[in-house]
């Protein structure tokens, strides 16, 4: 029978064959245990693996040493199997809770993830890895509070922990507050200097604080340590279009295509580009491509309408915006813009709906509320007639 593993060893073994997501634990490597199970890898790994299940048909530890190497392979639904035998012998083992959480995240079952995490944790699983998994987890459903709160107890076990603050600042982030977010993506950056994600979302909260040249600044080393970083190239060509210098803009569009021809995101933004710099038959090729490549990528309908409707092709306009509401109803520019398009068909009574539609979606916006105004006094105008 397997000797057996103090919860350390199990969890560095655990770490070792799973990776835990997307970083890699701080935690030392124990020395696993002297198994054949434990000495091979890969296929004959799982074999071994198979042979002790059989010779020890209690042995826990064996059921959880082949479901980490099923997860190491991919193999979920195996992994979980052998997880769910681990723990049926010995309710007991938080790492067994820890590897089945961690099976059920990369199949995308949060729900079930979180509620292992938190068995693991309420068996003293007290490491900072857990909490980070479930933070990502929370983070995953939109509970960026429980996320951070997640992310704040692993980075106290951890203060170490750059990827905690990384996600943590990402969790800030979608709160809004781009001030935390950037105080801990500067911690992430000081604790791994070679953290190009980190200088990536840094810029983006630059970005969104409206300094571009800092943006710029983080892009541009985001992109010196990941030169194949595609999405680095096309938020740089984003912060160059928001200072006006659309041809640079497209140089990066064009090498974040280079990088990845089936990038559907950097061929909108391209079109955006030309459509700026008003070509518009450039701006329609690149929508035309962003849609064959993502066919319920809504904002590349609206775009690809917004181009037509300044081409005068207003039917052609009109159906693009039709296709993005039914693909987003919230799409608030695509009403706002096919109501532009009625009213050039002199379709006012539709052309109000549309603007009436925009208000009800972005209520704060004077735009609307002056078009709604408008309309409505060319309709009384022609009524009067």
């Amino acid at each position: 029978m397997a000797d057996p593993l103090t919860k350390a060893s199990m969890l560095a073994i655990l770490i070792t064959f799973l990776g835990f997501g997307i970083h890699h634990s701080s935690i030392s490597i124990a020395q696993p245990i002297s198994t054949d199970c434990e000495k091979l890898i890969g296929n004959q790994y799982i074999a071994a693996c198979d042979r002790e299940t059989v010779l020890n048909p209690q042995d826990a530890i064996t059921f959880l040493n082949r479901g980490i190497d099923w997860g190491r392979k991919g193999d979920h639904d195996k992994a979980i199997a052998d997880y769910n035998e681990a723990i049926r012998l010995n309710q007991r083992n938080a790492v067994a809770f820890f590897a089945r959480g961690n099976s059920w995240s990369s199949k995308s079952d949060r729900d079930r993830a979180i509620a292992d995490y938190n068995e693991a944790i309420r068996l003293n699983l007290g490491n900072a890895d857990v909490f980070f998994a479930r933070g990502n987890s929370w983070s995953g459903k939109g509970d960026h509070d429980r996320a951070i709160a997640d992310y704040s107890d692993a980075i106290r076990l951890n203060p170490q922990f750059a990827y905690a603050f990384y996600s943590r600042g990402i969790a800030w982030e979608r709160k809004g507050d781009t001030d935390r977010a950037i105080a801990d993506y500067n911690e992430a950056i000081h604790l791994n200097p070679q953290y190009a994600n980190a200088f990536y979302s840094r810029g983006i909260a630059w970005e969104l604080k409206g300094d571009n040249d800092k943006a710029i600044a983080d892009y541009n080393e985001g992109i010196r340590l990941n030169p194949q970083y595609a999405s680095a190239y096309v938020v740089r060509g984003n912060a160059w279009r928001n200072k006006g210098d659309n041809d640079k803009a497209i140089a990066d569009y064009n090498e974040a295509i280079r990088l990845n021809p089936q990038f559907a995101r950097a061929f909108l933004n391209r079109g955006v580009a030309w459509g700026r710099k008003g070509d518009n038959d450039r701006a329609i090729a690149d929508y035309d491509e962003a849609i064959r490549l993502n066919p319920h990528y809504a904002l590349a309908f609206t775009n690809r309408g917004n181009a037509w409707t300044l081409k005068g092709e207003h039917n052609r306009a009109i159906a693009d915006h039709d296709e993005a509401i039914r693909l987003n109803p919230q799409e608030a520019v695509a009403f706002f813009a096919r109501g532009l398009s009625w009213e050039q068909k002199n379709e006012l009574a539709l052309a109000l709906r549309d603007f009436k539609s925009f208000v009800r979606l972005n209520p704060n916006d004077p735009n609307g509320i002056k078009e709604v105004q408008r309309i409505e006094m060319k309709i009384d105008a022609r009524n009067r007639k």
